[in-house]
This record gives structure tokens, C-alpha cells and sequence, in this order.
């Protein structure tokens, strides 16, 4: 027999509480927010149910059924949206029967299936409820409400499918890339059963379209301008991207008109050339096929003068201190070395932002001359962030610069100005003085290993430097060959910071430590010979025993060939101290050093001696992805660096290694 005896009645609610009866005992407010956000919009639709207990002036009521729904009352008056005293709708139940309908509501209480729930919210946007409001009413984001709307428009078919299991909700979210049923349907039923994953069905439907995301051209004109423009995305709401592009040729064609703005400034300034590269490309892409022009440089003004010694004073000291606190750090006479090495990158970030703004004031102290401009050339080009690039100021390779020739004979140029690629006079520049003596030593490595490698190349070279001394302008050098040799090699070996995967500096030892033990051996000793037994070997060559001239003899013509190709290369010196290298003589251009094939960017070799911001500057114009890297710790972020260069960026080289 069914026993429905219960009355209604309306209780504060300051005076109810749950009842150690209800089988739900869960008290956190945050899994009621879609019921406080539904009892704030619609109010109390169902009744409690409650037992009372004690006497008249302390009655206990106790809630047995509805402990969600008290909760979020309760969380609805914490927030001062109701009152303490809030009446609340209630069913007293006899307390014999209170575990029975505690039990009886929580086990037979069935929720909508997500048919329903989504068919639900389509009802209620139809009936003319905005989006925000449905997201409020249920305690949901818009975003939520309208991915449920975007599931409510599906194929009636398809829904079908889902309410008997025999469609996963992943593959309906899938299939939702399109609106139209019939390609929803022709997508889902001509698929076999293997070819049915969510990425499988995205993929069907949207073809061969990018995302925007994946399309770089469409970061630099955005979604605003594209559908300005005529172009129409295709939405995904269940993915996390902006959409599907529809129109790629439209957003090239808006990316060149972009680029194009700017290639009428540079033309308007006096630049004859200006090439336009709508596609993703690196900076390096450009430099590598060409020649720097040099600037050329006015005087400072006094106020840029004092300004550049106030910078120059500031890194000088800061330079000090850095100094001072690694020479600490590398004694162990530090007691927080985790902080220490923090205070040596900040130290290192702050010389690097101080480097920078003396770049720019030189920067802005110099141009290219009306002459220059008629012959080189600029390149507006589409950055791989997704920005606009500009690189000015190159020539052709084979032709010459009509500016006038540097005066210092350290060989840079001062047309290398820009952040990171260069600097004039004996400033640091971008990479500091450390660094560019490790890399330029590492560019003679290679050239040494290359003239090794070429006796003809070796044998031009030293021509070059001999035949204007002695049938030149500057006189004969008289009846007795009069030659010096000055070896740069060990010197250059020792500036090396990774020797071992240095690959010139392997070539260069095995080529020099073959000659050197024939030349031993020819003398009866193997071992190293030291300058006491090197004369003596010359003194028992007067008394006709082994002589340098006898060895000589003992080669054959191509041998003797090659030993000078050895020695001339062992003399190559283009190590310095500032951080530009003028690579574009003559005889550079004829020899075409590739130093990307002697070179590659390792934390070891290169990125370990930059700061972290430099890192992430590198990172950026070699076109690798630098968001969150800021968070990383230098030595981390320079491994990572490492990895990134390899997979988004074989090739890359610095400045002093272009060219």
C-alpha cells in the first residue's frame, strides 16, 4: 500500500540543517554552483524534505532529502542574496521513514541524457533566451551553452545514433566542423569502421584547410580584416583555434598588400630595390645570398655622446660586478648558489638591455648614402611570428659598395648596426667580446681546415698577400726570401668552449699531427720535437745529415703542394673582438665559406654564453616558438634552445659566422 502522509510546511532557514539520515553527506559549495545559479534564476522549484524532532520552542529540523538543494541556499545567503531567515518550502516526513526517502530520491532520481539536455537548450534559444542568460540560468560559461547548441544542430540521425550508444560524443563534437547534415551524414555512414576517429571525421570534413593558428599570414591580418575582406571561417567550438580558413588565397593576397604598404615607404626614402616575400621566411634566408652594405655614420651630438658614456659607464660597472660575483660563485664561497646564479643572469640581462640601447643610439646616428641606395636593395618579408620584417641594406654578391671604405683596420664595418648583428668601432655589440672571440675562432678553424683542403685555394691566398709586396707597390724584399710565419692555430683551438664537437678543429689536428710526424720521423724522432732539437736538426743538416730541404725533396710535387696549403692555413687569422666581421672582400666571396656546415648552435658553444633574453631573441628571428620560455632557467632554457634551433632551424648561424 503506498504511503504518502507528509505536510507542507515553511521553515527559515537558518533553522534547518542536514540530517545525519541523508545517504549525501557532500558539503562543498563548489559542486552546487549549476544548482545556486538555477535557484537564483528560477527559485526553490522542489521541496525539501525534513524530519522535526524536540519541542516546540527548540524544534530541530533536520534535512533528509534535498541536502544539494539547502547547500545552495545556504551559499545563495552567504552571498547576501537571501535573507537568514529565508522561507524555505518543506515536506515533514515521519522520522521512522527518513533513511527510506533519503534513499528512495538520491537512487531514483534520473538526469536528462545529453539529447535531451542539449535539445533543451535549443528549446529554450528559440523560445528567444540569449546565450549569456541560459549561461547564468544553469550556472554555466556561454562557451558551454553554445558547444551544446552546436550538438542540438546535428544530424536528427546522428543524434539518434548517440542516444543508442552507437556514436561516441568525440565523434559528434567531430562532426560539428560542418553544418550541413547531409555532409554530416555522408561523412559519418561512408566511413568504414577503422576510419571513424574524431581527427579522422575533422579531417574529412575540412579538407586540406589550415587553421588559424597554423597559417602564419593570417597572424599578421586577423580574423577582423579577413571577413572584411569577403573570407569566412569555418568554426570549430570544440577545438581550441579561431577556425578553419576557407580562403588562403584571400589572406595571401591581403598579406602582400600589407607588406606592400611598407615597401612604398623604403622606396619613397631612396631605396631603388625593395623585393616583397608574402611567404613565412628568417631573416638569414636573405643574408646569406648577399653582401651588408655599410652604413655611414655622422658625429654624435654632445648630448648622444654623454648618453652613450653614461650607457658605456653603467656596463663597465655592471660588467665589474658580474665579474666579481662568478669568480664567487666559481670559488664556492657562496651560500645561496641557486640566488647566485639568479643575480648573475639578472646582471646579465640588465649589460644586455644597456648593450642594446647603445646599438640603438649609434643606429640612429647612422644611413646609407643616395649611392647605396641605387644599388643595393631592402626586403619586406613575412616574419615566422607572424610579423612584418625589414632587412636593408643588401648588395649583390660581385658587386661593390660605393660607400667609402672603414678607416680601422680591424676589419668591421659599422654597417652592421641592427640588435644582434653587429656593432661599430670597438663596441661589444650584441654578442659581447667573449663570445665573438669563441665564434671567429671558430670561423678561422674552418677557413684553415678549407685552404688545408685546397692547396690551390691555400696558394691564391698567399699570393694575394705576397705578389703586392714584392712586384706591387711596396718594393722587392731583395736578393734572400725574406718570410715569417706567424701560426695562429693553438690560439684558436684554446678559445674553443666544446673542442670535441667543434668539427673544424678535429680536421685541423689530424691534417697538422700527420705532417708533423713525417717531419718528425724524417729526423729520427717521432715525438714532439722541441725548438732546441729543431735546431739542432737544421746544425746536422749543414754536416749533411737530415735537413728541412731534404725533407721537402723527399715529396712529391703534389705532397709539397699540399704541406704549403697546411702552413698557409695555419697562419689564417679573422678572430676579434667586436661582433661584425667584414666578409664580404673579394676573396671571400671567390672561396664561399659555408660556415653552416662547420657550425651549429649548442648550449655548450653558443647559447650558454648569451642571457636569457638574448636566447629568446635568437629563438624569435630564427622563427622557433618562444612562448613560455621566459620561465625557464637559463641553463634549461639553453638546452631547450638547443633542441628548438635543430627542428625549426638547421642553419641558423649568428652574425659574425654570415656571410
Amino acid at each position: 500500500m503506498l504511503n504518502t502522509e507528509t505536510t507542507t510546511q515553511v521553515f527559515p532557514l537558518s533553522s534547518l540543517r542536514l540530517s545525519p539520515l541523508n545517504v549525501r553527506q557532500e558539503r562543498d559549495p563548489a559542486a552546487v554552483q549549476d544548482l545556486v545559479a538555477s535557484i537564483r534564476s528560477t527559485g526553490q522549484i522542489q521541496n525539501l524534505a525534513v524530519t522535526v524532532s524536540g519541542n516546540k520552542k527548540k524544534p530541530v529540523r533536520e534535512v533528509v532529502a534535498g541536502g544539494r538543494r539547502l547547500l545552495a541556499l545556504e551559499v545563495l545567503r552567504d552571498l547576501g542574496e537571501l535573507p537568514k531567515d529565508h522561507p524555505v518550502k518543506c515536506e515533514v516526513v515521519d522520522e521512522a521513514r527518513a533513511l527510506e526517502i533519503s534513499t528512495a530520491e538520491n537512487t531514483q532520481r534520473k538526469a536528462m541524457s545529453p539529447v535531451e539536455e542539449v535539445q533543451a537548450f535549443a528549446r529554450l534559444t528559440e523560445g528567444g533566451m540569449p546565450i549569456e542568460d541560459i549561461a547564468a540560468r544553469f550556472g554555466v560559461t556561454p562557451l558551454v551553452v553554445s558547444r551544446r547548441l552546436k550538438l542540438a544542430a546535428l544530424s536528427p540521425k546522428l543524434l539518434a545514433l548517440y542516444s543508442s550508444d552507437e556514436i561516441t560524443l568525440e565523434q559528434l563534437m567531430a562532426l560539428t566542423v560542418s553544418d550541413s547534415h547531409a555532409k554530416q551524414e555522408e561523412c559519418w555512414f561512408s566511413a568504414n569502421q577503422w576510419n571513424r576517429e574524431p581527427e579522422q571525421l575533422r579531417s574529412r570534413l575540412t579538407g586540406d584547410m589550415p587553421t588559424t593558428e597554423e597559417y602564419i599570414g593570417f597572424k599578421l591580418i586577423g580574423a577582423d580584416k579577413y571577413r572584411e575582406a569577403g573570407g569566412v571561417l569555418t568554426t570549430d567550438l570544440f577545438e581550441d583555434h579561431g577556425g578553419y580558413i576557407n580562403d588562403v588565397a584571400l589572406v595571401d593576397r591581403l598579406v602582400a598588400e600589407v607588406l606592400e604598404v611598407k615597401a612604398v615607404e623604403l622606396r619613397a626614402s631612396g631605396w631603388a630595390t625593395v623585393h616583397v616575400e608574402p611567404q613565412p621566411h628568417n631573416e638569414y634566408d636573405f643574408r646569406n645570398g648577399a653582401q651588408k652594405l655599410r652604413r655611414t655614420m655622422r658625429e654624435l651630438t654632445e648630448d648622444e655622446t654623454d648618453k652613450l658614456d653614461t650607457l658605456t659607464e653603467q656596463i663597465n660597472e655592471k660588467s665589474q660586478a658580474l665579474e666579481a660575483l662568478n669568480g664567487k660563485i666559481e670559488a664556492g664561497d657562496i651560500e645561496d648558489e641557486d640566488a647566485a646564479y639568479e643575480q648573475s643572469a639578472e646582471i646579465e640581462e640588465a649589460i644586455s638591455d644597456l648593450e642594446q640601447q647603445c646599438e640603438a643610439l649609434r643606429e640612429s646616428a647612422s644611413d646609407f648614402t643616395a649611392d647605396q641606395k641605387a644599388v643595393g636593395y631592402c626586403v619586406v618579408y613575412l616574419t615566422r611570428q607572424g610579423g612584418i620584417g625589414v632587412l636593408d641594406g643588401l648588395l649583390e654578391k660581385g658587386k661593390t659598395d660605393p660607400s667609402p671604405a672603414p678607416q680601422n683596420s680591424g676589419g668591421a664595418s659599422g654597417g652592421d648596426l641592427g640588435l644582434g648583428y653587429g656593432s661599430s668601432g670597438g663596441s661589444k655589440g650584441f654578442h659581447g667580446e667573449k663570445l665573438v672571440q669563441v665564434l671567429t675562432a671558430e670561423r678561422s678553424l674552418a677557413w684553415q681546415a678549407v685552404l688545408m683542403a685546397d692547396p690551390s685555394l691555400a696558394l691564391l691566398a698567399a699570393l694575394e698577400r705576397l705578389v703586392p709586396r714584392c712586384i706591387g707597390d711596396y718594393g722587392t724584399t731583395g736578393d734572400r726570401i725574406k718570410l715569417s710565419a706567424t701560426l695562429s692555430t693553438d690560439s684558436h683551438l684554446s678559445t674553443l668552449t666544446d673542442e670535441d664537437n667543434t668539427p673544424a678543429a678535429g680536421t685541423v689536428r689530424s691534417i697538422v699531427g700527420q705532417w708533423k710526424e713525417r717531419y718528425q720521423a724524417h729526423f729520427g724522432n717521432a715525438e714532439e720535437a722541441s725548438e732546441d732539437e729543431e735546431v739542432e736538426a737544421e746544425e746536422t743538416a749543414e754536416e749533411g745529415g737530415p735537413s728541412v730541404l731534404s725533407f721537402l725533396l723527399a715529396l712529391t710535387p703534389e705532397e709539397r703542394f699540399t704541406l704549403h696549403a697546411v702552413c698557409v692555413a695555419m697562419t689564417l687569422d679573422v678572430k676579434v673582438g667586436q661582433d661584425h666581421l667584414q666578409v664580404g672582400d673579394e676573396f671571400s666571396r671567390h672561396c664561399q665559406l659555408d660556415m653552416r656546415q662547420w657550425w651549429t648552435p649548442t648550449a655548450k658553444r653558443y647559447f650558454g654564453m648569451l642571457s636569457k633574453k638574448q636566447i629568446i631573441h635568437v629563438l624569435g628571428e630564427a622563427g622557433c616558438p618562444v612562448e613560455g620560455l621566459d620561465k625557464l632557467k637559463k641553463d634549461d632554457l639553453a638546452q631547450k634552445a638547443e633542441s628548438l634551433m635543430a627542428t625549426h632551424a638547421p642553419g641558423w648561424l649568428p652574425s659574425p659566422l654570415r656571410g
